[in-house]
C-alpha cells in the first residue's frame, strides 16, 4: 500500500520462528512486497527450513569474514553448489508439485550479509567479492558498540571516527546499505554519499512514516535488491 518493494520478517531480534513466518508469507501472497527473512544466526539447519518454508531472500547477520559468507552462500544452496539438504515435498516446491524447483532453486537466491563489527569492516572487500553474496548491509547498532560507542548508532558515527570511509566510497560490485529510522535526514545524507539506503521501521512507526519513506527513497526496485526470484515469490497461500 505504500509502495515498499520488500520487506524484512526478522528473526534475529523479533520473536519469530517456522510458525509465525508461515502466516506472514501467506499474508505477503500476491502483494508486491517480496519478503527477506533475516536469520537468528548463520546456521545451515536454520536457513535450510526457511528455504523449505519458501524464503528466497535472505538476509545474514554478523558476518566477519569471507569464509563466513562462504557458508551463508553455501547454505542456500543445493549441491554440488552448497550444502542444502534435500526435501522432494515442502512448501516451497508445493508439495512437490513445482517440477523445475531443484533446477531453478539455486538460481533465484538473494543473500545480503551484515557487518556488524571491526573484522567485518577490516575484511568487507573479501565479503563482497563472495561469490553469491548480492548486497552488503551495514548494522549500526551493533558495529557502534563495537567501535565504544554502545546505543549511539547515530548515522553520523562512522564518518566522525574515520572507521568506514572507504565503504562507503567503495564500488562494489554488490550493492551497499544503511539502515534509517526515519526518511529524512539519515536517508539524505547517506545519499548524498553515494550509499543506498534501506528504510527500517519498528512497526509503532512504520505507518506513521510510510508515506515519506516510500517518497524519499530513491525507487528500490530499481536499485537494491535485485530480487532474482520474481517468478517463485508469493506463490503459496496455504
Amino acid at each position: 500500500m505504500a509502495g515498499f518493494d520488500w520487506l524484512v520478517l526478522d528473526g534475529e531480534h523479533a520473536p519469530n520462528d517456522i510458525s509465525t513466518f508461515i502466516p506472514q508469507l501467506m499474508a505477503l501472497k500476491g502483494s508486491a512486497s517480496a519478503p527477506v527473512v533475516r536469520v537468528p544466526t548463520n546456521e545451515p539447519v536454520i536457513i535450510k527450513r526457511l528455504l523449505d518454508i519458501g524464503f528466497y531472500n535472505f538476509l545474514i547477520p554478523f558476518v566477519e569474514t569471507k569464509e563466513e559468507a562462504e557458508q551463508a552462500v553455501a547454505s542456500t544452496r543445493y549441491p554440488p553448489e552448497g550444502i542444502r539438504g534435500v526435501s522432494v515435498s515442502h512448501r516451497a516446491n508445493m508439495f512437490g508439485t513445482v517440477a523445475d524447483y531443484f533446477a531453478q532453486s539455486n538460481k533465484n537466491i538473494t543473500i545480503l550479509v551484515q557487518i556488524e563489527s571491526q573484522q567485518g569492516v577490516d575484511n568487507v572487500d573479501a565479503i563482497a567479492a563472495t561469490e553469491g553474496v548480492d548486497g552488503i548491509f551495514v548494522g549500526p547498532s551493533d558495529l557502534a558498540a563495537a567501535l565504544g560507542h554502545l546505543g549511539n548508532a547515530s548515522h553520523r558515527m562512522p564518518q566522525r571516527d574515520g572507521q568506514l570511509p572507504r565503504m562507503y566510497k567503495k564500488q562494489f560490485s554488490t550493492f551497499l546499505t544503511v539502515p534509517a529510522r526515519t526518511a529524512n535526514p539519515a536517508a539524505s545524507s547517506h545519499r548524498s554519499r553515494l550509499m543506498r539506503v534501506v528504510i527500517w521501521n519498528g512497526a509503532r512507526r512504520l505507518w506513521p512514516s510510510a508515506a515519506i519513506s516510500a517518497s524519499s527513497a530513491l525507487p528500490l526496485r530499481n536499485w537494491l535488491i535485485p530480487l532474482k526470484n520474481n517468478h517463485h515469490r508469493n506463490k503459496r497461500d496455504d
